[in-house]
């Protein structure tokens, strides 16, 4: 296996191991979260949304690479 093919193989794990995991929450605390989200209210705002830009990053990372192997 050449160094691009493991690189992607490695990328396309990661990816799946992050939209993998699943949050998930009480109803009211979503509708609260979400509403703060949507207002730039909550806790921490410039650090949560950083780490859901990071994974819409490797979302989109992954479905590149899925479509490289497919061959697209």
């Amino acid at each position: 296996m050449n160094t691009s093919s493991g690189l992607k193989l490695l990328v396309l794990a990661m990816a799946l191991a992050v939209v993998g995991c699943d949050r998930n929450q009480p109803t009211t605390e979503g509708a609260v979260e979400g509403a703060k989200d949507a207002l730039d209210m909550r806790e921490h705002e410039k650090l949560k949304d950083a780490g859901e830009d990071a994974v819409d990053a490797v979302e989109n990372a992954a479905e590149g690479v899925k479509d490289e192997v497919e061959g697209r």
